[in-house]
C-alpha cells in the first residue's frame, strides 16, 4: 500500500512538471477524493460568444458542458449532470464527489472576439489518515517514529512547544517516503527533553497531526515520578491534620457518650 502511494506520488509529480513545461497557460489544482473542488475559468469573461469544457486523461476524454454566454443555463453532458455545477460569471466549474478517475486535464475554450483556451491539471489525492507515533530507546537516545498508512505528496514535520524541529546536535530527522514514515531521534536525553512532541503530516489539501508525551527512558521516568511525588508530599501535612482531627473527634465523642451514660445511671439510682 505504501509503495503504491509512493509510486503514485512520483507519477503525479512528473506528470505535473512535464505538463507545466509544455503549456504556458496551465494551472495545477488539487482535490481530495470524495470531496469537491473548483476548477477556475476566466475572470475577464466576454459578454458574448460560447464556451465549452473538455476533460482528457491517458485513458479517456469527454465533453463536460457547452454554454452560450448570456443564456440561462449550460448544456451539461449526462455523465456530469449530477456532479458538476457551472458558474456563468467566470465560467468556473465545481466538481463534486471526486474520484481518482477525475484526475487529468480540464480544458476551457472560449470563442468570442478572441478565442482563449486554458488547461487545468487536476490531481486527486487520497484522504490522509491520522499519524501514529511509536517510541523506543537506543543507547542514550530516544527515537520517535511517526507513520501514516495512506497519502501522497506528503510533507512531514516534528514540533515541540509550537516550534518546528530541525536537524542539529540534539535532533536528527529522517524521512522514508516509501514507508510513509518520519523519524525523530533525540540524542543524549536530558530532563529538559521530556514532554510533548507533535508530528504533523500534510499534503496540498489537508493536514493531520498527532501528539506524543515523551515519558520513556530513565530520565523521563524519574521526572514523571518527581512530578507525582511533589504534590503528594505537599498533601502529607494536610493528610496528617485530617487523621489527627478524626482521632480527636472520635475520642471526644466517646468521652461525651460515656459522660451521658454516667448521668443517666445517677438519675436512675439516686
Amino acid at each position: 500500500m505504501a509503495e503504491e502511494c509512493y509510486k503514485r506520488g512520483i507519477r503525479l509529480f512528473v506528470l505535473s512538471a512535464l505538463t507545466a513545461l509544455c503549456k504556458a497557460d496551465e494551472f495545477l489544482v488539487y482535490g481530495e477524493r470524495q470531496s469537491s473542488v473548483i476548477v477556475p475559468g476566466f475572470s475577464d469573461l466576454e459578454t458574448s460568444g460560447r464556451l465549452n469544457w473538455q476533460f482528457s486523461s491517458r485513458k479517456t476524454s469527454a465533453a463536460i458542458l457547452d454554454y452560450v454566454i448570456g443564456s440561462a443555463e449550460a448544456n451539461i453532458s449526462p455523465m456530469y449532470k449530477n456532479r458538476v455545477q457551472f458558474f456563468p460569471s467566470n465560467a468556473s466549474v465545481l466538481i463534486k464527489v471526486l474520484q481518482y478517475s477525475d484526475e487529468g486535464n480540464y480544458t476551457l475554450t472560449v470563442q468570442g472576439a478572441v478565442t482563449k483556451t486554458r488547461t487545468i491539471l487536476l490531481q486527486v489525492l487520497g484522504p490522509l489518515s491520522d499519524p501514529l507515533i511509536f517510541s523506543y530507546e537506543r543507547n542514550s537516545s530516544v527515537v520517535l517514529r511517526c507513520s501514516t498508512v495512506s497519502g501522497s505528496l506528503l510533507t512531514f514535520s516534528w514540533e515541540r512547544g509550537g516550534s518546528t524541529l530541525h536537524n542539529d546536535t540534539k535532533y536528527n530527522l529522517m524521512e522514508d517516503y516509501s514507508a510513509l514514515t518520519f523519524t525523530l531521534t533525540i540524542r543524549n536525553l536530558q530532563k529538559s527533553d521530556c514532554g510533548s512532541y507533535k508530528c504533523r503530516v500534510s499534503n496540498p489539501v489537508s493536514v493531520k497531526e498527532s501528539s506524543y508525551d515523551l515519558s520513556s527512558g530513565d530520565v523521563c521516568r524519574q521526572e514523571v515520578y518527581l512530578q507525582w511525588l511533589v504534590p503528594v508530599c505537599a498533601l502529607v501535612p494536610c493528610g496528617l491534620f485530617l487523621i489527627g482531627s478524626g482521632i480527636f473527634y472520635f475520642i471526644k465523642k466517646n468521652m461525651r457518650e460515656r459522660h451521658e451514660m454516667s448521668e443517666e445511671t445517677d438519675h436512675i439510682n439516686p
